[in-house]
């Protein structure tokens, strides 16, 4: 069953896209739907976030609700009503 969640991504991945700056309410149930729906409405973006096999990029972060989720618990996340899904990029320096 999908729900209505708000998915925020950072702004420079969204480039010309029609991606909202603020996020947008998307209805999925899990982050394979995610994808899936991102994929097929905001190519671009969904190819910065996922894989070619469908995994979480590793330097992608997923934050639920405020609270950093780990990746081993990425295949088994799944979203309710009201949730906010955002994406960080990490980046090595030195």
């Amino acid at each position: 069953m999908s729900r209505d969640v708000q998915v925020i991504v950072p702004e420079f991945l969204i480039g010309a896209e029609s991606f909202s700056r603020h996020g947008e309410r998307l209805s999925v149930a899990d982050l394979g739907q995610l994808r899936t729906v991102l994929s097929s409405c905001h190519s671009p973006t969904a190819a910065q976030l996922w894989d070619e096999s469908g995994t979480v990029r590793r330097n992608v972060i997923v934050v639920r609700n405020g609270e950093l989720v780990p990746r081993a618990e990425y295949g088994a996340l799944s979203f309710d009503d009201g949730d906010e899904i955002e994406f960080l990029l990490q980046f090595a320096g030195g």
